[in-house]
């Protein structure tokens, strides 16, 4: 069961801290979809070749797949949020790490900072994140595809429900499927890949915050 736990006995939110060199804000989108939603559906396909996105198809990806829309400051310290995606609780448990084409010995990571729109390249041990790029390139050769990939951070909602993790999964399925039809939308180049990342998500991360974090998906896409 994953029955909400007494407002009385929530337990006060503590974020991951990443590391956090710099800010690059993003502007909003001008791209604007050409068929309508129906059409999306029904066209919604996996592709595996890629092209390099541009600024302005990677803002409108994350836009309108991940962008939070409204907000409320709660007492226990957590930011309850609605997005174009569903998730338990409004908890929103998954935030999107970013990668854009360099070589696969120089990619960097960053941060999707959904509440200002902003990608926040990370600090992080070169060695480890090779390794997690080199792992999803075993999978899906890279190429110019630029890696949305999706952490945990279950204590999010652990937070508010017992038995957090089959929510956790749920939202992970959400958020992908959203990410698929956005992309279609925009014409864009879209593949799930099979793996959840890890151990790489918890090697790369796990030193940032006390509690569980964990991979659980993500996609090439361009």
């Amino acid at each position: 069961m994953n029955n909400p736990i007494p407002k009385a006995f929530e337990e006060p939110y503590s974020p991951i801290l990443y590391p956090i060199a710099k800010k690059k804000y993003l502007k909003e989108p001008s791209l604007k979809p050409e068929d309508s939603f129906l059409d999306v559906l029904v066209n919604r396909r996996t592709y595996r070749k890629f092209v390099r996105l541009s600024e302005d198809q990677l803002s409108a990806i994350l836009w309108h797949s991940a962008k939070a829309t409204e907000l409320q400051f709660q007492e226990n310290g957590f930011i309850w949020s609605h997005r174009p995606c569903p998730s338990a609780g409004g908890r929103h448990p998954i935030d999107l790490i970013i990668s854009q084409p360099e070589a696969i010995n120089t990619r960097k990571l960053a941060l999707y900072n959904p509440i200002d729109h902003s990608l926040n390249e990370l600090t992080l041990d070169t060695t480890q994140c090779l390794q997690f790029i080199e792992h999803i390139n075993e999978v899906v050769p890279i190429g110019d595809a630029t890696i949305i990939w999706f952490i945990a951070d279950q204590f999010r909602t652990e937070s508010k429900y017992i038995n957090p993790l089959s929510l956790i999964w749920r939202d992970a399925g959400a958020f992908l499927n959203s990410l698929q039809l956005v992309c279609c939308a925009f014409k864009i180049a879209c593949c799930p890949l099979g793996s959840l990342g890890e151990p790489f998500i918890s090697d790369l991360f796990g030193e940032y915050t006390p509690m569980p974090i964990f991979g659980v998906g993500g996609c090439l896409v361009g």
